[in-house]
């Protein structure tokens, strides 16, 4: 009955949590500056709100619950000021646990144990088995292919036990398995038709005449290794953004050179690509995989980009504009937008993409279509030669010396040429000043969470200026985070003077004071916001609403003070909308009382709550659904299913715990004040 009731109640502050209004926050002005011993007089905080702000920054530093102990002293440096403060959370960011935490941190999506990448199924085909005698046969179910003739693909075993083959597979290479002929065929990488296609499971099987699993076995695996290697693959991805983080290197490092940390399994996959492209067999049992960050096998210069190379990355997408969307979300935080096109406009545009010479160029340089296109379209072309299901395919392979161009936004965007490589492209990619705004707005979004601002984002960009690596942009924005929980007087770090008047003008009066200064220049595009124009424009006044309620005007540098903000936005509410209930709605919207609350990461909120019930839950988050594991902090919020979730997890550990009093513990384990960030005040 008392679990019962520990449920209602957890939905009941569910909803009320999420209805709360957030209460206003700021930054103490210059936070990234060193201020000397003791700085700037620390404010009172009590010492139950130290502990919970300095067990924040342990979680967002290291995804780790700290001990008594170290809460302690951290709380310490919080009392203490601002250099012992800056060099707590230095030395807290250089841990051998926040290094492992890095890619999680840095890279959600793509350092996601649960989600399979997109083209992962083309890595390999998955052996079916019968059993005959006592001993198991394996075959190829896809289709029996024999000569040139296809037999469709069928569960039907296509041999007999005496008909098989003794082979030793790529990933046993101690003991020998029995497999069918027509399912081995070892002397054949290529196709027997026209094309002369790669045997690998990219192509349709017709495409795929007289290919079997090859050498090796090299295009086939059993079901049960087939999860291994995907994770093995993102391993590679997390241990190289680890070993990159713990020797402090610039994050350009990530995307450059041969190194990777890989094991012998994801080294073989590179020796598979050298095999298809014409070395011999042998090369995939050869000696060359060392432990530890190594080169990786290279099919001609420049065929490496760091992570962009890696099998992790190559398999984002099933085929080239889908890896380079994945690539440029994952180095430029540039995702594919809508382009507000009506349907007649598309109907208009030419559709001769395969003509000589045209096809993907005419896409790429087309109005509308470039936006995108131009730069999927180009940045693919450095990439030629590795196929979908991270398989190499010489016979695309660019001509020696060839360079290619690089835009961004559009046709127009042109960035510069470089040598039509992978490494061509990581050296243009990370050089553009998209590369240090991406790698800036991922730390502030995962220290931030949903409250991050641009003012955030510009800040840790100075940072990375000077000091490009993961380690400083963290340090700053945990000092930050820090600052803005202790000194939380005013919203989103603003401290613009209160002026006692301002809080009595009327409408007309706080836009000339305003908003004129740099709206009403005469301009086309300010005219709806000059002073006289923007109190007769509904459109203008809706703009002025959004933008000013949603703290974007005035600009950062002049912000209002909170509470002519709040005025601003009343009277404007009022002259909109004179029907009150919807005056009220949009006050509550802009406002902030229809904001959510922010919470950690999900695999974070679960370490609490074993930390909470005196258990280790490790085990069960590496089971979390994708939708939560894939997805960073700023992207989760206290919902009814994350707070439902919570108190699964909760019965979870004190189950696990033996709590004798389930009910008891699952409501201390999961209070609210114990698995939420710290509210700014």
């Amino acid at each position: 009955m008392r679990l019962g009731l520990v449920i209602v109640a957890c939905f009941v502050a569910c909803f009320l949590a999420g209805c709360q209004n957030h209460a206003q926050r700021s930054v103490k002005p210059d936070v990234h500056a060193d201020v000397g011993a003791g700085g700037e007089a620390t404010p009172r905080v009590d010492p139950r709100r130290s502990n919970k702000i300095a067990a924040d920054l342990f979680l967002l530093a290291s995804d780790r619950v700290p001990s008594r102990r170290e809460l302690t002293e951290a709380a310490g440096a919080l009392a203490a000021g601002d250099r012992e403060l800056r060099a707590f959370v230095a030395g807290l960011v250089a841990t051998d646990a926040s290094t492992e935490f890095a890619p999680f941190a840095l890279f959600p999506k793509e350092s996601n144990p649960g989600r399979p990448t997109g083209g992962s199924g083309q890595l390999f085909f998955e052996l079916s088995t019968f059993e005959q005698d006592g001993q198991t046969v394996y075959f190829h179910p896809g289709g029996n292919v024999v000569g040139s003739e296809l037999v469709g693909g069928s569960t039907k075993p296509p041999c007999s036990l005496r008909e098989a083959e003794r082979v030793r597979p790529w990933w046993d290479r101690e003991h020998d398995i029995l497999v069918c002929p027509s399912s081995h065929r070892p002397d054949r990488i290529r196709a027997i038709n026209g094309k002369h296609k790669l045997c690998s499971p990219v192509n349709a099987a017709f495409e795929r005449q007289g290919c079997g699993c090859g050498p090796s076995l090299m295009y086939c695996i059993t079901s049960e290794r087939l999860d291994d290697i995907g994770v093995n693959m993102r391993k590679e991805f997390t241990d190289t953004v680890a070993w990159s983080v713990g020797q402090d290197r610039p994050l350009q490092d990530l995307f450059r050179g041969r190194d990777t940390v890989r094991d012998r399994w994801i080294d073989w996959l590179y020796r598979r690509q050298l095999v298809e492209n014409g070395a011999p067999a042998e090369v995939l049992s050869g000696p060359g995989w060392v432990e530890g960050p190594s080169p990786r096998p290279e099919l001609r210069p420049g065929a490496h980009a760091g992570l962009l190379s890696s099998a992790q990355v190559a398999t984002l997408g099933c085929e080239p504009r889908e890896r380079l969307m994945a690539i440029s979300d994952l180095i430029w935080c540039v995702a594919p937008r809508s382009v507000s096109v009506s349907a007649d406009t598309v109907f208009r545009l030419p559709t001769n993409f395969r003509a000589p010479m045209q096809g993907w160029q005419l896409l790429a340089s087309m109005p509308v279509c470039d936006g995108c296109h131009a730069r999927l379209d180009y940045g693919a072309q450095f990439f030629e030669g590795i196929t979908a299901g991270f398989h190499y395919d010489s016979r695309f392979l660019p001509r020696a010396g060839s360079t290619m161009s690089m835009y961004i936004h559009d046709q127009f965007d042109l960035r510069g040429r470089g040598e039509q490589t992978p490494a061509g492209f990581a050296e243009l990619a990370v050089s553009q000043p998209e590369f240090g705004a991406c790698m800036s707005k991922r730390v502030a979004a995962h220290v931030f969470g949903r409250q991050a601002t641009e003012a955030d984002i510009a800040s840790l960009l100075e940072v990375f200026k000077t000091r490009p690596t993961y380690r400083a942009l963290l340090t700053s924005a945990l000092v930050s985070y820090t600052e803005r929980r202790l000194w939380s007087v005013h919203e989103r770090g603003e401290s613009g003077p209160a002026d006692p008047a301002a809080s009595q003008l009327g409408l007309g009066a706080l836009v000339e004071q305003y908003c004129a200064d740099c709206h009403d220049t005469g301009g086309v595009a300010e005219k709806p916001w000059s002073s006289s124009g923007a109190l007769a424009d509904h459109g203008a006044m809706l703009h002025a609403l959004d933008s000013i309620g949603g703290r974007r005007m005035p600009p950062a540098p002049n912000p209002l003070d909170p509470t002519v903000r709040q005025r601003f936005v009343a009277l404007l509410a009022e002259r909109i909308w004179p029907d009150a209930d919807a005056r009220n709605a949009a006050l509550d919207n802009y406002g902030g009382r229809l904001d959510n609350v922010e919470v950690h990461r999900r695999a974070s909120t679960m370490k609490i709550i074993g930390g909470l019930a005196g258990v280790n839950v490790d085990d069960a988050i590496t089971k979390i659904a994708p939708l939560y594991a894939g997805s960073g902090r700023d992207a989760q919020e206290y919902t009814p299913d994350f707070a439902l979730n919570t108190v699964i997890d909760g019965i979870a550990a004190c189950k696990l715990a033996g709590a004798k009093d389930l009910a008891g513990c699952v409501e201390r384990t999961t209070r609210l004040d114990a698995i939420l960030p710290v509210a700014p005040r």
